[in-house]
């Protein structure tokens, strides 16, 4: 009886040992889980980014989530988990990544889907805290077409580019960066910044720095890098090199600007900011309602610039109306809130000016001319308040053979009309050759 009890007692306390040393375990359990738990939600964790897709021009089709599928002519905010943007031939939309700030938004990423592009927008998220190390992650996949990225200085940054074919982009740096896929290649043009070209399956790799491009033909696993284009124009992005408190009374270097008005209110520029870009602002205000005109021009020397050892030269420019007046470009044409105008002389030594114009406003009713009378092309209608990228594509084709650029002598940008306000961010001249077509054949 005595060792029954005996044994009884020592089972008891073997039990009682285990639920103890149990308990003991899951409440090191549960507090190692807390611990992991709460590193994770504020040092780990995210939230969804905000991305709102604007309509430069044209029309962009949004698909999202559940594969419903709308076109959006001005603006929309991106939700769901996936969606997918696409331009055609003759659209253009940018989608702005920001995050929250005091007052308002605050821009990460903008990323212009030039025309002919799509892509899908897999991912966009932020830190839930923003003393937390979680990374601002963007992830676009299914990418073909052209894009135009600028990357504000956003700590802790990875943006991901992915191809069909497999081919990768990763941006982690602030900067701009101008990237194309197709059928035959991928290239990445960095104008400022940092990226890396990953091969499919990420066996090779490159790294492009600034001024630099990457190119990986299809079928091929070494990318190429070499020096992009060069810019003939200097101080594109208008850089002050001003203390902040003298810039409001300066222009950019190698920059001027003038007005011109038939009668007051004189226009006026200056340096601004808008949406994290900085530009050149061209205003004409206080119920104008003469001829005005507020321009700003990079000169070159009295011979001019020569590119008759060209065979590429392209005007890019980047730019937002925010508010014209007038209705398309006036009575004669010639009145944009947004013109841009090469001047050079062709090959036989005569003076030639190409010129390109940019409206918003227009009244079917008022019947004005489409182009003004030394144009050579129809102005363009784009939407108000959006930022938009203009490409000439390569000016030997585009301008007539018989009066072909020998010497560039200026570029000018300028509002014209009774009361405008334009923004303009950027202006380059990329001169260079014609990509040789590819033998992707593998011989």
């Amino acid at each position: 009886m005595a060792q029954s009890k005996s044994i009884f007692n020592k089972m008891s306390e073997r039990i009682a040992w285990g639920i103890l040393l149990g308990a003991f375990a899951l409440f090191c359990s549960i507090c190692i889980s807390s611990s992991l738990g709460l590193y994770i939600f504020f040092f780990e964790s995210s939230v969804p980014m905000e991305a709102v897709l604007q309509v430069g021009r044209g029309t962009a089709v949004l698909t999202s989530s559940d594969f419903v599928e709308r076109g959006v002519r001005f603006q929309e905010d991106i939700t769901g988990r996936t969606s997918s943007i696409s331009t055609d031939s003759q659209s253009q939309s940018t989608i702005s990544f920001k995050m929250p700030s005091e007052n308002s938004a605050s821009l990460v990423a903008a990323v212009t889907l030039k025309n002919s592009t799509d892509v899908k927008v897999q991912r966009a998220s932020l830190p839930r805290f923003s003393w937390s190390r979680g990374l601002y992650s963007i992830v676009l996949r299914d990418f073909s077409g052209k894009l135009d990225i600028l990357v504000l200085n956003t700590p802790n940054l990875l943006m991901e580019i992915h191809t069909p074919r497999g081919e990768q982009i990763f941006i982690t740096s602030k900067g701009r960066y101008s990237i194309d896929a197709s059928d035959t290649r991928v290239k990445v043009i960095t104008h400022d910044g940092e990226a890396i070209l990953f091969a499919p399956l990420r066996e090779n790799n490159r790294v492009i720095p600034e001024g630099m491009e990457g190119v990986l033909f299809a079928g091929r696993n070494e990318p190429v890098i070499s020096p992009t284009r060069p810019n003939l124009l200097e101080n594109s992005i208008f850089v002050l090199d001003v203390p902040i408190a003298e810039q409001a009374n300066n222009l950019p270097g190698r920059w001027g600007c003038t007005n011109l008005q038939d009668a007051a209110p004189r226009g006026n520029y200056l340096i601004d900011t808008l949406e994290g870009r900085s530009a050149l602002r061209l205003v004409r205000a206080d119920n104008a309602n003469s001829h005005g005109e507020t321009k700003c021009q990079q000169r070159f020397s009295e011979v001019g610039l020569d590119v008759t050892g060209y065979t590429f030269l392209q005007l890019e420019t980047t730019f937002l109306v925010n508010y014209q007046s007038l209705s398309e470009c006036g009575i004669r044409g010639s009145e944009c809130p947004m013109m841009v105008r090469i001047s050079y002389e062709d090959t036989n030594g005569v003076k030639q000016a190409w010129i390109q114009g940019f409206y918003y406003a227009s009244n079917p009713s008022s019947n004005y001319p489409s182009r003004c009378d030394t144009c050579s092309q129809d102005h363009r209608q784009i939407n108000e308040k959006v930022w938009y990228t203009f490409e000439t594509g390569n000016l030997f084709s585009v301008i007539s053979s018989t009066v072909r650029p020998a010497r560039i002598t200026a570029i000018e940008f300028y509002s014209s009309g009774h009361q405008y306000d334009l923004l303009v961010s950027e202006v380059a001249l990329f001169a260079g050759y014609v990509d040789a077509v590819p033998d992707v054949s593998g011989q």
